[in-house]
C-alpha cells in the first residue's frame, strides 16, 4: 500500500505543485514530517532502538506531525499483518492505545508502521477487521501521503519457573501458596490449578530425580514495570509441613 500511496502523492501533485510534490517524495518527506511513539520504556543499542512491552499491555502511542497535518492515519503490526485505525486527528497528529497480545523473539521484533494521509473527497484506505480496504472509485481524487513513521516493539511474557525439592514427603499443590510481589509492593496470590489454565499456577513431575517443577504465566497487572517482581512459593506435604521456595523475575 506504501509504494501506492506514494505513487498517487506524484499523482495528486496539483494540489501542492508539481515541484513540491516531486520533491517532498525524493526527499521522503512523508517521513520527515512524522514522529512515532510509545509510552514504555526504550532500549537503545549499537544497531537499534527498540521499546519493552509485556504481553497484554495496551500503551498510548503518540504520532506527532511537524509541518503538514493528516485527516487520517492507519496503524500496521507486521507481526501479525493487521491494520487499524489511528482515531480522530488531534491539533498535533494522533493518539491512540493499541494492545499487544502476543510475543516476539530479540531475533524478530514487532515492527509498528503508521502512515498519515490527506483527504480529498472520500477516505481512500480504511481498515476494517485488521485488513487495509482500498477504495475503488475512479472519479475520486487520490489521497496525498503526508506522514509515516515506524517504530520496534520488543513484546515478552513474564514467567514464574520453580524447581521443587521437599526433604521429605510429596507436595500438596491444593494446600501450597504462590504470591507475586509487584508494581508499588502489590501481593497477589495465585492459586492451583491441576491442568495449565491461565490465572492458575500449575504443577509437573516429579522427573527421575524427584523434582516437581512449578510453573505460572502473570498477567501484566501482577508484575512490577519498575523493577523485579519479587515471587514466593509456599509448598506444603502431606503432613501440613511447608517448604518455602523465592524467585526473583527480573524486567528486560
Amino acid at each position: 500500500m506504501l509504494s501506492i500511496s506514494l505513487v498517487r502523492l506524484l499523482c495528486s501533485a496539483g494540489r501542492w505543485g508539481g515541484a513540491l510534490a516531486a520533491f517532498g517524495l525524493l526527499s521522503g518527506c512523508a517521513t520527515h514530517n512524522a514522529e512515532l511513539a510509545i509510552d514504555a520504556p526504550a532500549v537503545q543499542t549499537n544497531e537499534e532502538k527498540y521499546y519493552v512491552v509485556h504481553v497484554g499491555d495496551k500503551p498510548t502511542l503518540h504520532l506527532r506531525t511537524k509541518f503538514i497535518s493528516c485527516d487520517y492515519a492507519n496503524f500496521h503490526d507486521e507481526l501479525k499483518d493487521e491494520y487499524d485505525d489511528c482515531g480522530p486527528a488531534l491539533s498535533s497528529g494522533f493518539v491512540w492505545s493499541y494492545e499487544f497480545d502476543r510475543c516476539t523473539s530479540r531475533d524478530r521484533l514487532a515492527k509498528l508502521t503508521v502512515t498519515g494521509y490527506q483527504q480529498a473527497g472520500l477516505r481512500d484506505f480504511m481498515p476494517v477487521n485488521g485488513t487495509l480496504m482500498e477504495s475503488e472509485s475512479t472519479r475520486d481524487p487520490p489521497d496525498s501521503l503526508v506522514a509515516s513513521a515506524s517504530i520496534l516493539v520488543y513484546v515478552y511474557q513474564s514467567a514464574v519457573d520453580i524447581a521443587v525439592s521437599l526433604p521429605n514427603g510429596t507436595p500438596d499443590w491444593r494446600l501450597s501458596r504462590l504470591f507475586l510481589t509487584g508494581e508499588g509492593g502489590r501481593k497477589t496470590r495465585i492459586r492451583y490449578r491441576k491442568t495449565p489454565t491461565k490465572g492458575f499456577f500449575h504443577a509437573e513431575g516429579p522427573d527421575t530425580s524427584g523434582k516437581y517443577r512449578v510453573y505460572y504465566e502473570p498477567s501484566v497487572s501482577e508484575i512490577s514495570r519498575s523493577g523485579p517482581t519479587w515471587v514466593e512459593l509456599i509448598v506444603a506435604d502431606e503432613t501440613g509441613a511447608t517448604t518455602t521456595f523465592t524467585q526473583k523475575i527480573e524486567t528486560p
